[in-house]
This record gives C-alpha cells, sequence and structure tokens, in this order.
C-alpha cells in the first residue's frame, strides 16, 4: 500500500518539476527577449 503511494507521489513530485522548469524557461527566454529588445532600441 505504502509503496504505491510512495510511487503516486514520485510521479506527482516530477510531474510539478516539470512544470515548474517550463515555468522557469519561459520566463527566462522572455527576459532573455526584453534585454535584446532595449539592446535593439538602444542601437
Amino acid at each position: 500500500m505504502s509503496e504505491a503511494r510512495d510511487r503516486k507521489m514520485k510521479r506527482e513530485r516530477r510531474f510539478e518539476m516539470q512544470k515548474a522548469e517550463k515555468v522557469l524557461r519561459a520566463c527566462r527566454s522572455r527576459r532573455g527577449y526584453e534585454l535584446f529588445q532595449e539592446q535593439e532600441r538602444k542601437k
């Protein structure tokens, strides 16, 4: 019983981590894009 629960918890945790990673990557790319736009404006 506890083993199945552990497996479910691990799967959910992995899913949460993947979701967080996607959000982080999106934020990072958006930030990089904003910086790029600023540099283009300064030229």
